[in-house]
């Protein structure tokens, strides 16, 4: 394999997925580059001899922990000149005591605070992890004006339920929740849990023995966030009261928050993104994206968006760093497109290097020739969002966007076992929505049943997302077709569906037919997945495809396939709302499936529901009478402000004309942290605020 720190390696940057121009009409980059490797490689050749004037490094904070320094960074400069001046003065000299105290000053100072609050106070001597520091004793003096910390070991394991049950709730976690969003090595994990907490649950303790090794305050927090998402995916772990249990996990980890936000370690990205990831799921998008963010900042300080950054870490560790920071990219890439915000990880001097194959899976549970498709899928996904709202040119084009995404379905159906083949719809064959060599459902079953739950759950989950940028890419089309037609006579609806539109609709049949797999084969995650999301996504796409014929327009004159197309269209609707409501969901996930049901009711009442097209942009959120709509309508969900408030499309300008596109459902009460009802008392019932958790 190709020297990945070589500068002559072979890089795939983001706009040459979607764009090969000719050399002397290519546009700079405007994306992170996702580094392609070949078989195997350690990374650890020496950097460039060119490019040591310029040379990034890892610089260690009081607590030993290391922090990418870049090029232009002024710590990097005086680190360098202290390497000179150290390298130029190795002889005794009668001004040597002047060096020696230039260059053994420690500038990692300036980077975190350390416990002592007068610069004047003597330094206390260094202990090694093995020396008994508690956690407190790794906290900066800032982060602990913010938080009440325990004060040692014994409140710490306090917190926790029995080893019997926290096994369990790990295993669960590990089984769950952890292939979806890999973040830890499964036997580095165990072999600290075993060490951290299970050795100092011990009693008695073995005379003059060795001060236990302590965790820090971002691995305990990991812990408490596993126990949460391990209680949420297995409630039936018996010896435990879950809505407690849950309760005091969240609120340690609200209370340590300044802890994971003071200090730069990998411990600390994991709990953020798990602590974001679980915001998400439960109606708090807003404090998800910011956590997410911080997680972004502080993997950027460990320098994981660098590949020659890794020299320094074992070979397990340093894989590792490739997980967690592709996690990290394809969490904050979802949260970018499905926000519409810009994206953290957009920038030149970003490196996403997918793991070595064959190498740590075994700890990891999830492929790593996947997350190396996915990390590819996700660099599509952030020029897709460039799409909307982006006034300054160059920017990507639809039609490079479209035939990225082609390449990509082509080459991975070279690769054995990963591939899933586009499937027929039921009935008659249209051209408009059957590709060509599709095959039938009951095929593809048989075709994928050889597979584990595991790797059947990832390689479909790598195809829907496949299918939702797709849907992202083309989805503003078809909202102004559909507008445009039922602004206009019958007529209109008798005219062909435009190219991009039908794409659309035909993306969003092939997800809704992946996630109906997912939930024939019983590996469907509605409680820490995002399935269901994707689920809403391509549900309000097919109802939004009905609504180009008003209720009660299929009369004579129009075309047998449009009728054809109408009657497979609701019939896949109607099994994937069964899906999406049979399914254990979150408290996004609920309010995501109401939509879904309220939408399909609206669009198939006798009464014609607003039309879009008679909406101008100021109108399109003043109140329209819910009476008319959906009487029996849930309390707390809000009215609802014309058809486009239903549509899964965040808020962006216009593209080649399109129509304006609206966040839906903004007028909802959003939960605080203080309101989570759903994961203190029974996680899915009505709670008293009158909402769905």
């Amino acid at each position: 394999m190709p020297n990945v720190t070589d500068p002559n390696r072979k890089l795939l940057k983001v706009e040459e997925l979607v764009q090969s121009p000719p050399e002397n009409e290519r546009t700079p980059s405007i994306g992170p580059e996702i580094v392609t490797t070949e078989g195997n490689s350690a990374d650890t050749s020496p950097p460039d001899k060119q490019n040591e004037g310029s040379q990034s490094s890892l610089v260690k904070d009081n607590s030993g922990h290391e922090h990418y320094i870049g090029p232009s960074g002024t710590l990097n400069f005086w680190n360098q000149l202290r390497n000179l001046v150290d390298s130029n003065d190795s002889h005794p000299t009668p001004g040597r005591a002047g060096t020696t105290k230039f260059t053994q000053d420690n500038t990692s100072r300036l980077l975190e605070a350390d416990d002592q609050d007068d610069e004047d106070q003597p330094q206390r001597t260094a202990l090694s992890p093995q020396d008994g520091l508690s956690p407190g004793s790794r906290t900066s003096a800032i982060a602990r004006d913010f938080t009440r910390l325990p004060t040692d070991m014994d409140e710490i394991l306090s917190q926790f339920p029995t080893n019997e049950v926290l096994e369990q709730l790990i295993q669960s976690y590990f089984k769950n929740v952890h292939d979806d969003f890999p973040l830890f090595h499964r036997a580095t994990f165990e072999e600290e849990y075993e060490l951290f907490i299970v050795q100092a649950r011990r009693q008695p303790r073995i005379p003059n023995s060795r001060p236990l090794q302590l965790p820090d305050w971002g691995w305990i927090g990991c812990l408490h966030m596993i126990v949460v998402f391990g209680s949420i995916a297995d409630r039936s772990i018996p010896n435990v009261d879950h809505s407690g249990l849950r309760r005091r996990s969240v609120t340690v980890a609200r209370a340590l928050l300044p802890q994971f936000i003071s200090k730069c370690s990998l411990t600390n990205v994991r709990v953020l993104l798990l602590l974001s990831l679980f915001l998400h799921n439960n109606n708090e998008r807003n404090a998800a994206w910011n956590i997410a963010g911080t997680a972004t900042r502080i993997s950027f300080a460990l320098g994981l968006h660098r590949s020659d950054m890794s020299a320094s870490f074992r070979p397990v560790e340093r894989e590792v760093r490739k997980w967690v920071f592709c996690t990290l990219y394809a969490f904050e890439q979802f949260l970018a497109s499905s926000l519409g915000r810009p994206s953290g990880l957009h920038e030149l001097d970003v490196e996403v290097v997918p793991p070595r194959e064959d190498f740590v899976e075994g700890g990891i549970g999830t492929d790593a020739r996947l997350v190396s498709w996915s990390v590819k899928l996700q660099a599509i996904l952030a020029r897709t969002r460039l799409l909307h709202g982006m006034n300054r040119s160059p920017g990507p084009k639809l039609d490079e966007v479209l035939d990225a995404l082609d390449g990509w379905k082509k080459d991975i159906g070279k690769a054995p076992g990963l591939d899933v083949s586009w499937i027929k719809l039921e009935g008659r064959t249209l051209p408009s929505l059957d590709e060509e060599g599709a095959v039938d459902m009951e095929e593809l079953k048989v075709s994928l049943a050889w597979k584990t739950r595991a790797q059947l759950r990832a390689v479909l989950l790598l195809h829907i997302q496949f299918h939702y940028i797709a849907i992202v890419a083309t989805r503003p089309l078809l909202l102004r077709d559909v507008a445009e037609t039922r602004k206009k006579e019958l007529e209109a609806s008798k005219a062909p569906v435009p190219t991009h539109a039908a794409q659309c609709v035909k993306h969003a049949c092939q997800l809704s037919y992946l996630m109906i797999l997912l939930d024939h084969f019983e590996v469907i995650n509605g409680l820490s997945g995002l399935d269901i999301f994707y689920a809403y996504c391509s549900a309000m796409i097919l109802i939004l495809r009905l609504l180009r014929l008003r209720p009660g327009e299929l009369i004579e004159g129009v075309r047998p396939d449009e009728v054809a197309l109408q009657s497979k269209i609701r019939r896949l609707v109607a099994t994937l709302r069964t899906v999406i409501n049979h399914t254990d969901k979150c408290g996004s996930m609920k309010r995501l499936a109401h939509v879904v049901d309220t939408f399909s009711e609206c669009a198939n009442s006798p009464a014609d529901p607003p039309a879009t097209s008679n909406l101008s942009p100021q109108s399109i959120n003043m109140p329209y009478p819910v009476q008319q709509m959906q009487p029996q309508q849930a309390p707390g969900i809000g009215s609802m402000d014309g058809l486009l408030n239903f549509l899964p499309f965040p808020g962006f300008g216009t593209i080649d004309g399109s129509m304006a596109q609206f966040i839906p459902g903004n007028e909802m009460e959003m939960a605080g942290w203080t309101d989570m009802e759903f994961l203190m008392e029974g996680y899915g019932d009505v709670n008293r605020s009158g909402y769905y958790g």
